[in-house]
């Protein structure tokens, strides 16, 4: 609708496409996300965001659980596939404990990232970013609003803020790595056991994100467009969070237009593999 509207007025396909790459937690945009859609639009897109990174399945069950609706044995077979549980027995207290670890981790991230974005940018401002930041960030959705910065900037502004950095990766990082192998993780010192599923995970989570980052360190060293004009540590930095981000959430500290071609099919790969 208009009143979702910024700039410039967008046909229908151009308004279809960032809604549904935001429910899909895709990233891609046709129009900068921060000057094109006002804050209505900039919420419903993080609706969007944080329905398609909990998943279709968890909404419906919270808010059947909400409205005080009994969930039947088909829903509850659906609801173990999509949060990766195998038996059926505790799936309900599994959703709220999803629904309860996602809300807490995004207002942590949002709580740390607040203590740098509203110093600079007021305290509204400052909120609303560091809430689209964190959501987007966990949910690997790849959406921000730093066009305010200069359109389709990204996290470029902050390729110099290792803490921003720091705490994009960690909630990237805990949304990519799934709620079973945090379960998993949290009950280990009592369990001292981690199953195939979480031990595949970690270990090759660690070797794509410490590998993906030397090999674009590497390759994009000295390239004067992309990260030839940057100190020692903040290529080691930018390299770990392109990396990290590449595989499953889509944000840049660099101008990805202008790395190499073999960079672009490293970063291709680790798409590949987090899809």
């Amino acid at each position: 609708p208009p009143f979702a509207r910024g700039a410039a007025p967008p046909r229908l396909g151009d308004e279809m496409f960032p809604a549904t790459s935001a429910s899909c937690v895709t990233g891609l945009i046709v129009y900068d996300t921060f000057s094109q859609w006002t804050i209505f639009g900039q919420i419903v897109l993080i609706i969007l965001i944080q329905i398609g990174g909990m998943g279709f399945m968890t909404i419906i069950s919270l808010a059947a659980l909400a409205t005080g609706r009994k969930i039947g044995l088909k829903e509850r077979s659906v609801l173990s596939e999509s949060v990766n549980k195998p038996e059926l027995g505790g799936i309900i207290r599994m959703v709220k404990k999803i629904a309860t670890g996602t809300f807490i981790c995004e207002g942590i991230g949002a709580l740390l990232l607040s203590t740098r974005f509203i110093p600079k940018m007021g305290l509204l401002q400052g909120i609303g970013n560091s809430a689209f930041l964190a959501i987007s960030a966990f949910c690997n959705a790849g959406f921000d609003l730093f066009g305010q910065f200069g359109a389709y900037s990204s996290l470029v502004p902050y390729v110099h803020n290792y803490y921003v950095q720091a705490v994009v990766m960690f909630m990237i990082i805990a949304g990519g790595l799934g709620f079973m192998v945090w379960v998993e993780l949290i009950q280990y010192p009592k369990k001292r056991k981690l199953s195939l599923h979480a031990r595949v995970v970690l270990i090759f989570s660690v070797l794509l994100w410490v590998g993906g980052a030397a090999l674009i360190g590497l390759r994009e060293w000295n390239n004067p467009a992309s990260m030839g004009g940057l100190s020692v540590s903040d290529k080691i930095m930018a390299s770990l969070f392109q990396s990290v981000s590449t595989r499953t959430a889509g944000m840049n500290t660099i101008d990805l237009a202008a790395c190499g071609p073999i960079t672009k099919l490293l970063m291709s790969v680790l798409q590949f593999i987090g899809a």
